[in-house]
């Protein structure tokens, strides 16, 4: 692709401002949250905004004195609780609890994962791939959450097929010449979003060239300002992303109606 790294920078991030979906409605840990919990608010989200994690995680730390308590608590305890305390999906959510937790104990023998903000991006994602049951945008949001001062994100092999892919750079690139692209998209105030569904292109999208995923990615990329709103959610969904929530439908029609009706006026 033709074009300085500046444009290449707001055509990549006009893209990705275009990928809707609850699942990366994600902001930085609550204040006094360790590892543990962060990462089961994570696992606890299941393809809604990370609120609802954070509140069943809330719920369970009000209600038990300990994470093992709730570790080893006979199940139908839980769904009780999330029943009263109007949790959804409590029937899902007890059940995942106790998995994460007791796959957290058998890997380590004991609860305590906030090494983790000290380790490298692959130790972390080594672990991660380890628990077979998390999801997979869990690493990247530890990859943030575990900036420092003067830290830059990962820019690992997955994020530079991305950007080869997209033809936004030569293959195998350099790691200079990706950050001169994605640095720009990493403002703090869309670092998640923007971060984590870049994460998720590349591991849904960057298989196979003629994966049907990749196939997908390019047409999504292709059409990227021309293609209808809901053609553009039917590509992603197709790629790996989960399905768009009502609620997210109906915030898209509405905004789309208001640019209608500025349009007219």
């Amino acid at each position: 692709m033709a074009g300085s790294n500046t444009d290449k920078s707001a055509r990549l991030d006009s893209f990705v401002k275009k990928i809707k979906r609850d699942v990366l409605q994600i902001g930085p840990p609550p204040e006094g949250w360790n590892v543990l919990e962060r990462m089961m608010s994570v696992v606890l989200q299941l393809d809604e905004p990370l609120v609802r994690g954070e509140a069943t995680v809330t719920v369970l730390s009000n209600f038990f004195s300990n994470w093992n308590e709730v570790r080893v608590v006979r199940s139908f305890e839980l769904r009780d609780l999330f029943s009263r305390k109007r949790i959804s999906k409590g029937a899902e959510r007890s059940e995942l609890v106790q998995q994460y937790l007791r796959r957290v104990f058998g890997m380590q023998n004991h609860l305590e994962l906030d090494w983790m903000l000290d380790a490298t991006s692959e130790r972390r994602q080594k672990l991660l791939d380890a628990m077979t049951m998390v999801p997979d945008h869990l690493g990247p949001i530890l990859d943030i959450d575990a900036l420092e001062e003067g830290d830059k994100l990962p820019v690992g092999p997955e994020m530079k097929l991305l950007c080869a892919r997209l033809g936004l750079v030569k293959t195998n690139p350099k790691e200079s010449v990706v950050r001169e692209i994605i640095d720009p998209l990493m403002k703090e105030d869309c670092i998640y979003h923007n971060y984590v569904a870049m994460r998720l292109l590349s591991c849904f999208g960057c298989k196979a060239p003629k994966s049907p995923s990749a196939i997908l990615l390019l047409e999504a990329w292709a059409d990227r300002a021309a293609r209808p709103s809901k053609s553009f959610d039917a590509l992603l969904t197709g790629i790996g992303f989960p399905e768009p929530s009502v609620a997210a439908k109906k915030h898209a029609a509405k905004k789309k109606a208001t640019k209608k009706s500025a349009g007219k006026s």
